[in-house]
Protein backbone atom coordinates (compact mmCIF):
# COMPACT_ATOMS: atom_id res chain seq x y z
CA UNK A 1 0.00 0.00 0.00
CA UNK A 2 1.84 3.47 -1.22
CA UNK A 3 1.81 6.39 1.08
CA UNK A 4 -0.35 8.85 1.38
CA UNK A 5 0.71 12.25 -0.25
CA UNK A 6 1.84 14.94 2.55
CA UNK A 7 0.38 18.45 2.03
CA UNK A 8 2.56 21.38 3.19
CA UNK A 9 2.01 24.62 3.93
CA UNK A 10 6.11 25.89 3.37
CA UNK A 11 7.21 27.54 -0.05
CA UNK A 12 9.16 25.18 -2.51
CA UNK A 13 12.60 24.34 -0.71
CA UNK A 14 14.35 25.98 -3.76
CA UNK A 15 12.84 29.41 -2.99
CA UNK A 16 13.15 28.85 0.56
CA UNK A 17 16.76 28.48 0.90
CA UNK A 18 18.52 29.39 -2.22
CA UNK A 19 21.98 28.44 -1.17
CA UNK A 20 23.39 25.46 -1.93
CA UNK A 21 26.84 23.72 -1.08
CA UNK A 22 28.49 23.80 -4.21
CA UNK A 23 30.75 26.51 -3.51
CA UNK A 24 31.93 25.54 -1.14
CA UNK A 25 35.88 24.14 -0.47
CA UNK A 26 36.25 20.70 0.15
CA UNK A 27 37.91 21.35 3.11
CA UNK A 28 34.52 22.97 4.97
CA UNK A 29 32.38 22.16 6.92
CA UNK A 30 29.41 21.06 4.87
CA UNK A 31 27.45 19.70 7.33
CA UNK A 32 27.80 22.38 10.50
CA UNK A 33 26.54 24.66 7.16
CA UNK A 34 23.60 22.88 6.47
CA UNK A 35 22.67 23.10 9.95
CA UNK A 36 23.10 26.48 10.06
CA UNK A 37 21.30 27.30 6.69
CA UNK A 38 18.45 24.53 8.04
CA UNK A 39 18.37 26.74 11.31
CA UNK A 40 17.75 29.87 10.19
CA UNK A 41 15.27 29.02 7.97
CA UNK A 42 13.38 27.21 10.58
CA UNK A 43 13.29 30.10 12.42
CA UNK A 44 11.84 32.16 9.90
CA UNK A 45 9.27 29.52 8.89
CA UNK A 46 7.73 29.03 12.41
CA UNK A 47 4.24 29.84 13.13
CA UNK A 48 2.02 29.81 15.91
CA UNK A 49 0.97 25.75 14.77
CA UNK A 50 3.15 23.04 13.88
CA UNK A 51 4.42 22.36 10.40
CA UNK A 52 5.20 19.39 8.52
CA UNK A 53 8.90 20.08 7.43
CA UNK A 54 10.84 19.29 4.54
CA UNK A 55 11.56 15.72 4.11
CA UNK A 56 15.13 14.18 4.34
CA UNK A 57 15.21 12.92 1.16
CA UNK A 58 14.32 16.51 -0.11
CA UNK A 59 16.83 17.92 1.46
CA UNK A 60 19.29 15.83 0.71
CA UNK A 61 18.74 16.42 -2.97
CA UNK A 62 18.86 19.92 -2.33
CA UNK A 63 21.99 19.95 -1.23
CA UNK A 64 23.33 16.84 -3.15
CA UNK A 65 24.21 15.31 -0.15
CA UNK A 66 23.55 11.47 1.64
CA UNK A 67 20.62 10.89 3.29
CA UNK A 68 22.28 9.85 6.01
CA UNK A 69 23.85 13.26 6.44
CA UNK A 70 20.62 14.98 6.48
CA UNK A 71 19.16 12.73 8.95
CA UNK A 72 22.38 13.31 11.23
CA UNK A 73 21.34 17.08 10.34
CA UNK A 74 17.41 16.77 11.66
CA UNK A 75 19.22 14.82 14.84
CA UNK A 76 20.89 18.23 15.69
CA UNK A 77 17.75 20.26 15.07
CA UNK A 78 15.49 17.97 16.88
CA UNK A 79 18.09 18.72 19.78
CA UNK A 80 18.16 22.11 19.59
CA UNK A 81 14.07 22.27 20.03
CA UNK A 82 13.53 23.36 15.58
CA UNK A 83 11.78 20.16 14.85
CA UNK A 84 10.34 17.15 15.80
CA UNK A 85 10.72 13.70 14.01
CA UNK A 86 8.46 10.69 14.15
CA UNK A 87 9.96 7.42 13.22
CA UNK A 88 8.78 5.85 9.90
CA UNK A 89 6.84 9.17 9.61
CA UNK A 90 7.23 13.17 8.63
CA UNK A 91 9.17 15.22 10.86
CA UNK A 92 7.91 18.41 11.92
CA UNK A 93 8.46 22.12 12.44
CA UNK A 94 7.71 22.98 16.10
CA UNK A 95 5.20 25.95 17.05
CA UNK A 96 6.82 28.53 18.46
CA UNK A 97 6.86 28.62 22.03
CA UNK A 98 6.64 32.11 23.88
CA UNK A 99 9.48 32.62 26.38
CA UNK A 100 8.82 33.93 29.96
CA UNK A 101 10.16 37.19 30.40
CA UNK A 102 11.78 35.51 33.58
CA UNK A 103 11.39 32.52 35.58
CA UNK A 104 9.36 31.55 38.26
CA UNK A 105 9.56 29.82 40.69
CA UNK A 106 5.94 28.30 40.94
CA UNK A 107 2.31 29.64 41.18
CA UNK A 108 0.70 30.34 44.27
CA UNK A 109 -3.36 30.49 44.10
CA UNK A 110 -5.19 32.64 47.20
CA UNK A 111 -8.44 32.07 48.21
CA UNK A 112 -9.58 35.28 48.68
CA UNK A 113 -13.18 35.85 50.70
CA UNK A 114 -15.14 38.48 48.85
CA UNK A 115 -16.86 40.03 51.78
CA UNK A 116 -13.98 40.02 53.61
CA UNK A 117 -11.71 41.59 51.38
CA UNK A 118 -14.37 44.76 50.29
CA UNK A 119 -15.27 44.79 54.29
CA UNK A 120 -11.42 44.48 56.38
CA UNK A 121 -8.56 46.99 55.22
CA UNK A 122 -6.24 44.39 57.31
CA UNK A 123 -7.16 41.89 54.52
CA UNK A 124 -6.43 44.33 51.81
CA UNK A 125 -2.77 44.88 53.23
CA UNK A 126 -1.81 41.60 53.70
CA UNK A 127 -2.87 40.77 50.04
CA UNK A 128 -1.48 43.40 48.69
CA UNK A 129 1.63 43.04 50.65
CA UNK A 130 1.47 39.32 50.25
CA UNK A 131 1.37 39.67 46.25
CA UNK A 132 4.37 42.08 46.49
CA UNK A 133 6.77 40.12 48.77
CA UNK A 134 5.56 36.82 46.37
CA UNK A 135 6.80 38.48 43.35
CA UNK A 136 9.78 39.28 44.65
CA UNK A 137 10.82 35.87 44.86
CA UNK A 138 10.03 34.89 41.60
CA UNK A 139 6.24 33.49 42.71
CA UNK A 140 3.01 34.26 40.83
CA UNK A 141 0.14 35.01 43.20
CA UNK A 142 -2.94 33.86 41.71
CA UNK A 143 -6.27 35.22 43.38
CA UNK A 144 -9.57 33.68 43.41
CA UNK A 145 -12.15 35.18 45.25
CA UNK A 146 -15.37 33.37 46.44
CA UNK A 147 -18.36 34.45 47.92
CA UNK A 148 -20.07 33.04 51.17
CA UNK A 149 -20.46 29.06 51.41
CA UNK A 150 -18.99 28.53 47.73
CA UNK A 151 -15.54 27.74 49.34
CA UNK A 152 -17.73 24.47 50.99
CA UNK A 153 -18.40 22.99 47.35
CA UNK A 154 -16.46 20.35 46.02
CA UNK A 155 -16.18 22.78 42.49
CA UNK A 156 -14.19 24.91 44.10
CA UNK A 157 -11.67 22.53 44.38
CA UNK A 158 -11.55 22.76 40.59
CA UNK A 159 -11.42 26.66 40.20
CA UNK A 160 -8.00 26.25 42.25
CA UNK A 161 -6.82 23.72 40.33
CA UNK A 162 -7.21 25.52 37.28
CA UNK A 163 -4.87 28.23 38.32
CA UNK A 164 -2.13 25.50 38.10
CA UNK A 165 -1.12 26.09 41.60
CA UNK A 166 1.92 24.28 43.57
CA UNK A 167 0.75 26.13 47.00
CA UNK A 168 -2.25 27.28 48.58
CA UNK A 169 -1.92 30.29 50.94
CA UNK A 170 -5.38 30.59 52.48
CA UNK A 171 -5.93 33.19 54.97
CA UNK A 172 -8.60 31.82 57.87
CA UNK A 173 -10.11 29.20 56.08
CA UNK A 174 -13.20 28.07 57.72
CA UNK A 175 -13.09 24.80 59.14
CA UNK A 176 -15.85 23.41 57.23
CA UNK A 177 -13.75 23.76 54.32
CA UNK A 178 -11.73 20.16 55.35
CA UNK A 179 -12.70 18.43 52.46
CA UNK A 180 -11.99 20.58 50.09
CA UNK A 181 -8.31 21.26 51.73
CA UNK A 182 -7.95 17.45 51.31
CA UNK A 183 -8.80 17.06 47.83
CA UNK A 184 -5.87 19.62 47.39
CA UNK A 185 -3.56 17.90 49.17
CA UNK A 186 -4.57 14.54 47.05
CA UNK A 187 -4.02 16.51 44.13
CA UNK A 188 -0.31 17.22 45.58
CA UNK A 189 -0.95 20.79 46.21
CA UNK A 190 1.03 22.26 49.26
CA UNK A 191 -1.18 24.36 51.59
CA UNK A 192 -0.55 26.81 53.64
CA UNK A 193 -3.43 27.44 56.25
CA UNK A 194 -3.47 30.56 58.39
CA UNK A 195 -5.48 29.84 61.13
CA UNK A 196 -7.28 32.10 63.33
CA UNK A 197 -10.05 29.66 65.01
CA UNK A 198 -9.13 27.61 68.25
CA UNK A 199 -9.19 24.32 66.87
CA UNK A 200 -6.67 22.87 64.25
CA UNK A 201 -7.00 23.23 60.50
CA UNK A 202 -5.89 20.65 57.71
CA UNK A 203 -3.09 22.49 56.52
CA UNK A 204 -2.09 24.55 58.97
CA UNK A 205 1.27 26.21 59.24
CA UNK A 206 0.24 29.63 60.95
CA UNK A 207 -2.14 30.67 63.79
CA UNK A 208 -2.97 34.15 64.66
CA UNK A 209 -3.61 34.00 68.65
CA UNK A 210 -6.04 36.62 70.01
CA UNK A 211 -6.45 35.33 73.67
CA UNK A 212 -3.65 36.72 75.77
CA UNK A 213 -3.89 40.45 74.11
CA UNK A 214 -7.86 39.80 74.82
CA UNK A 215 -7.05 39.17 78.57
CA UNK A 216 -5.18 41.93 79.14
CA UNK A 217 -7.66 44.89 77.66
CA UNK A 218 -10.36 42.75 79.65
CA UNK A 219 -8.90 43.56 82.58
CA UNK A 220 -7.51 46.85 82.44
CA UNK A 221 -11.65 47.40 81.84
CA UNK A 222 -12.04 46.34 85.03
CA UNK A 223 -9.40 48.06 86.75
CA UNK A 224 -11.26 51.51 84.86
CA UNK A 225 -14.50 50.12 86.14
CA UNK A 226 -15.97 48.22 83.48
CA UNK A 227 -18.73 46.06 84.66
CA UNK A 228 -20.31 44.15 82.35
CA UNK A 229 -19.47 43.70 77.99
CA UNK A 230 -21.88 44.38 75.37
CA UNK A 231 -21.01 42.66 71.96
CA UNK A 232 -22.94 43.92 69.13
CA UNK A 233 -23.11 40.89 66.78
CA UNK A 234 -25.04 40.36 63.82
CA UNK A 235 -26.51 36.58 64.65
CA UNK A 236 -25.56 35.98 60.19
CA UNK A 237 -22.02 35.93 60.91
CA UNK A 238 -19.51 35.04 63.93
CA UNK A 239 -17.01 36.90 64.91
CA UNK A 240 -12.98 36.82 65.16
CA UNK A 241 -12.89 36.03 68.89
CA UNK A 242 -16.61 34.98 69.40
CA UNK A 243 -14.96 31.75 70.58
CA UNK A 244 -13.18 33.49 73.20
CA UNK A 245 -15.42 35.98 74.42
CA UNK A 246 -17.43 33.87 76.48
CA UNK A 247 -14.96 31.57 78.48
CA UNK A 248 -12.90 34.64 78.85
CA UNK A 249 -15.76 37.07 80.02
CA UNK A 250 -16.53 34.20 82.63
CA UNK A 251 -13.08 33.64 84.08
CA UNK A 252 -13.04 36.93 84.48
CA UNK A 253 -16.69 37.73 86.46
CA UNK A 254 -17.96 39.72 83.74
CA UNK A 255 -21.38 39.47 82.50
CA UNK A 256 -21.47 39.45 78.25
CA UNK A 257 -24.72 40.88 77.19
CA UNK A 258 -25.72 40.88 72.79
CA UNK A 259 -27.82 43.04 71.79
CA UNK A 260 -30.67 41.79 69.15
CA UNK A 261 -30.41 42.89 65.79
CA UNK A 262 -33.52 45.38 65.78
CA UNK A 263 -35.04 46.83 62.81
CA UNK A 264 -34.39 50.39 64.09
CA UNK A 265 -32.28 53.27 62.85
CA UNK A 266 -28.97 52.61 63.42
CA UNK A 267 -27.96 55.54 65.31
CA UNK A 268 -30.86 54.55 67.67
CA UNK A 269 -29.26 50.97 67.89
CA UNK A 270 -25.79 52.23 68.82
CA UNK A 271 -26.74 54.31 71.02
CA UNK A 272 -28.64 51.91 73.25
CA UNK A 273 -25.01 49.55 73.64
CA UNK A 274 -23.80 52.28 75.93
CA UNK A 275 -26.55 51.39 78.55
CA UNK A 276 -25.68 51.08 81.14
CA UNK A 277 -22.60 53.74 81.79
CA UNK A 278 -20.37 51.12 83.06
CA UNK A 279 -20.59 48.91 79.84
CA UNK A 280 -17.99 48.04 77.68
CA UNK A 281 -18.40 47.84 73.76
CA UNK A 282 -16.29 44.92 72.06
CA UNK A 283 -17.05 45.00 68.32
CA UNK A 284 -15.75 41.64 67.54
CA UNK A 285 -18.30 40.69 64.19
CA UNK A 286 -15.92 42.26 62.09
CA UNK A 287 -18.59 42.47 59.26
CA UNK A 288 -21.40 43.81 61.87
CA UNK A 289 -18.55 46.75 62.92
CA UNK A 290 -18.09 47.10 59.12
CA UNK A 291 -21.34 47.41 58.12
CA UNK A 292 -22.24 50.31 61.27
CA UNK A 293 -19.08 52.74 60.39
CA UNK A 294 -20.18 52.18 56.61
CA UNK A 295 -24.05 53.64 57.74
CA UNK A 296 -24.22 55.07 60.92
CA UNK A 297 -20.46 56.98 60.84
CA UNK A 298 -21.58 60.28 63.43
CA UNK A 299 -23.32 57.77 65.15
CA UNK A 300 -20.12 55.30 65.75
CA UNK A 301 -18.20 57.98 66.39
CA UNK A 302 -20.30 59.12 69.24
CA UNK A 303 -20.57 55.62 70.63
CA UNK A 304 -16.97 55.89 71.30
CA UNK A 305 -17.18 59.08 73.15
CA UNK A 306 -19.65 57.87 75.70
CA UNK A 307 -17.98 54.02 76.11
CA UNK A 308 -15.61 52.06 75.93
CA UNK A 309 -14.81 50.05 72.95
CA UNK A 310 -12.90 47.49 71.80
CA UNK A 311 -12.15 47.24 67.73
CA UNK A 312 -9.82 44.40 66.45
CA UNK A 313 -9.51 45.99 63.23
CA UNK A 314 -8.74 49.54 61.05
CA UNK A 315 -12.04 51.13 61.08
CA UNK A 316 -13.98 52.20 57.83
CA UNK A 317 -14.40 55.86 59.28
CA UNK A 318 -13.40 59.43 57.59
CA UNK A 319 -11.03 60.86 59.76
CA UNK A 320 -13.70 63.88 59.51
CA UNK A 321 -15.98 61.96 61.65
CA UNK A 322 -13.09 61.01 64.53
CA UNK A 323 -12.57 63.77 66.11
CA UNK A 324 -10.50 63.65 69.07
CA UNK A 325 -11.77 60.15 70.55
CA UNK A 326 -9.81 57.24 70.96
CA UNK A 327 -10.69 53.35 71.49
CA UNK A 328 -9.02 50.18 72.66
CA UNK A 329 -7.50 48.14 69.83
CA UNK A 330 -6.62 44.36 69.74
CA UNK A 331 -3.89 44.96 66.99
CA UNK A 332 -2.24 42.65 64.33
CA UNK A 333 0.78 44.07 61.72
CA UNK A 334 -0.90 42.49 58.90
CA UNK A 335 2.07 43.91 56.47
CA UNK A 336 4.54 41.72 58.96
CA UNK A 337 2.19 38.59 58.51
CA UNK A 338 2.05 38.67 55.09
CA UNK A 339 5.58 38.75 54.58
CA UNK A 340 6.69 36.26 57.00
CA UNK A 341 4.13 34.08 55.30
CA UNK A 342 5.60 34.77 52.16
CA UNK A 343 9.39 34.20 52.94
CA UNK A 344 8.24 31.07 54.60
CA UNK A 345 6.97 29.54 51.89
CA UNK A 346 9.82 30.65 49.50
CA UNK A 347 12.04 29.03 51.01
CA UNK A 348 10.24 25.99 52.44
CA UNK A 349 10.79 26.71 56.20
CA UNK A 350 7.07 26.94 56.60
CA UNK A 351 6.77 23.03 55.90
CA UNK A 352 9.74 21.87 57.95
CA UNK A 353 8.55 23.01 61.36
CA UNK A 354 6.20 20.26 63.17
CA UNK A 355 4.17 23.17 64.85
CA UNK A 356 2.30 25.97 63.42
CA UNK A 357 3.97 29.58 63.77
CA UNK A 358 2.09 31.34 65.75
CA UNK A 359 1.10 35.28 65.45
CA UNK A 360 0.10 36.88 68.07
CA UNK A 361 -1.84 40.21 68.76
CA UNK A 362 -1.08 43.18 71.25
CA UNK A 363 -3.46 45.38 73.09
CA UNK A 364 -3.09 49.29 72.31
CA UNK A 365 -5.14 51.00 74.55
CA UNK A 366 -6.36 54.47 73.93
CA UNK A 367 -5.43 54.42 70.49
CA UNK A 368 -6.60 57.73 68.89
CA UNK A 369 -9.50 57.00 66.62
CA UNK A 370 -8.21 59.05 63.35
CA UNK A 371 -5.15 56.84 63.56
CA UNK A 372 -7.08 54.05 62.71
CA UNK A 373 -9.16 55.66 60.47
CA UNK A 374 -6.39 57.57 58.34
CA UNK A 375 -5.64 55.58 55.90
CA UNK A 376 -9.35 54.98 54.53
CA UNK A 377 -9.47 58.27 53.80
CA UNK A 378 -6.80 57.75 50.62
CA UNK A 379 -8.44 54.26 49.18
Amino acid sequence: MGRKSVTRSLPPLAEACPETLGALPATANRTERIVQQLRALAATLTRPEARVFYSVREVARHYRVSTSTISKVYARLERDGCLSRTRSSMTHLLARRRQPRFRIQGVIAVPVWIPGFLAFRDWRIFFIELEERLRQHSFVASFVHYHWNEANAPAFVDRLLAHHPDYVVWLSADPKDHANLHSLADAGVRLVVINSFPHPVFGERFRIRWEPALVTALQAWQRAGVTQLVVPQDPRWHGTITHLLPRVAQQLGLPCRIPPVTTEHLAGYLQRLARPPQSGVVFDDDLWHATLCRDAPGAMARLVQRARVLVMRLVNLRSADCGSVRVDQLHLDWRAIAQRVADDVSNERAFLRREPHVFHADFRPNVPLRALAEHFDRE
